[in-house]
């Protein structure tokens, strides 16, 4: 099926062709939109950096579990159809997936994000605790603070904001809670149906 109505994860569909840069008032309006949204969404991020969600072995997974529900829940605020799910047989730690429907004529755009992180390490290195986001010097210290949770954070507003309703395309958030094997998790997800770049 293809149209509004599709699936945007088992539809087969040609590459869309590279589109240029943004027009400087669409940045504008962004800019404008995450400023006044910014005490927010910087909230929420460290709602997120507080849940240690390391997915590898021996960490625990309740914790991967936990920050999947609370990815979802942003989604749903959000307005989109925010789900937690499992590959069949319950393989690995939980994904998110969030949809918008697309107007007649737009593109679905898949965005890949991750609520997973890495373990904390050594907490001799750190200058503040891994999982208390901390403040020093303009930047908010904390794993997954700036790569990880808040492409996912900023994946879910971005999706939904008022300027994403209007372009020709719509971005469905998949946020995999199994970063270390990406490439597996893709095809148990995915198989070959998605074109990514």
């Amino acid at each position: 099926m293809t149209g509004p109505d599709a699936d945007p994860l088992t539809t087969t569909t040609t590459p869309p062709a590279p589109v240029g840069p943004l027009p400087a008032e669409t940045v504008r309006t962004y800019r404008d939109l995450v400023a006044a949204e910014w005490r927010r969404i910087r909230f929420e991020l460290e709602t997120l950096v507080r849940i240690p969600s390391v997915s590898l072995a021996g960490y625990d997974p309740a914790q991967v579990d936990r920050s999947a529900h609370r990815v979802a829940e942003l989604l749903v605020d959000a307005g989109m159809d925010g789900r937690v799910v499992r590959a069949a047989g319950g393989q690995g730690h939980p994904a998110v997936i969030g949809r918008i429907p697309a107007p007649p004529g737009a593109l679905t755009v898949l965005l890949y994000a991750h609520h997973d992180v890495q373990p904390d390490g050594d907490l001799a290195d750190w200058e503040s605790p891994p999982f208390e986001p901390t403040e020093r010097g303009g930047p908010l210290y904390g794993r997954g603070a700036t790569h990880h949770k808040a492409a996912g954070r900023f994946t879910s507003h971005r999706s939904n904001s008022p300027v994403g309703k209007d372009d020709p395309a719509i971005g469905s958030p998949f946020f995999s809670g199994w970063r270390r094997v990406f490439s597996q998790i893709w095809q148990i997800f995915f198989g070959n149906r998605v074109y990514c770049s």
